[in-house]
């Protein structure tokens, strides 16, 4: 299946991918959006100066991570609790 990207050329980190894969089944908490993706985001596509495509790159790995870890029960639903600084995966 062929995807297509929608570019939202106001925001470069607004980049969205339809027809994704099962995978979006499951998304990323709103928290864990604000507090460590949505920064990230901002740093690489202003300080670091990335295209907009990759930064929806980082978007989409970031999100398939995260619902690998919702799927392997590592990661707590509503993403309060998890923090990836003291994360160890054994």
């Amino acid at each position: 299946m062929k995807s297509r990207v929608r570019v939202h050329t106001d925001n470069p980190m607004n980049v969205e991918r339809e027809d994704r894969p099962d995978s979006t089944a499951l998304t990323v908490p709103a928290g864990v959006v604000a507090e460590w993706l949505a920064p990230f985001l901002e740093h690489l596509a202003k300080e670091r100066r990335y295209s907009r495509y990759t930064v929806r790159n980082y978007r989409q790995a970031f999100e398939d991570f995260w619902c690998w870890l919702a799927r392997s029960g590592l990661a707590i639903a509503d993403g309060t609790a998890w923090n990836p600084a003291t994360c160890v995966i054994s």
